[in-house]
């Protein structure tokens, strides 16, 4: 199932839809654009970090997660690992070495984060939907 490359700032939400929109643009009209460091292509066992390119936690991205977390009232025990999903699933690790070093020649290190998505992830990653979108400040 194909999916936009995304980076989680918060997910085990559980609060209702509209408080989560609110929360969104209490978060919204706090934040500005923010350009992101990318780093290591990297890989795991699990089936939603299976292919990812890790995001280097700036100031900016760490105070957005936390502004996420506190306008959600939101309690987690994660750790907050920014990361930009690539791929959700269980490939070989063969395949995933191949796609690694093939990426490593083209990725962009910079990513502009330019919308904050909220998405309802409820069942399987073919279930899942875009509820809302909201447009970062821009920076002046």
């Amino acid at each position: 199932m194909p999916f936009p490359p995304h980076i989680t700032l918060a997910s085990g939400i559980t609060t209702d839809s509209d408080s989560i929109k609110q929360a969104c643009v209490s978060i919204i009209d706090q934040t500005q654009q923010i350009d992101l460091q990318l780093q290591n292509i990297a890989y795991t066992e699990t089936y939603y970090r299976n292919f990812f390119v890790q995001a280097e936690l700036t100031q900016a991205l760490s105070k957005l997660h936390e502004n996420t977390i506190s306008a959600l009232a939101h309690k987690t025990d994660e750790v907050f690992m920014p990361h930009l999903s690539l791929l959700y699933g269980y490939l070989e690790i063969e395949t995933k070495k191949n796609i690694q070093k093939s990426l490593e020649k083209t990725c962009s290190k910079l990513l502009h984060c330019r919308r904050l998505d909220l998405y309802r992830t409820n069942g399987k990653v073919t279930d899942w939907f875009l509820v809302e979108s909201y447009l970062l400040k821009s920076r002046i």
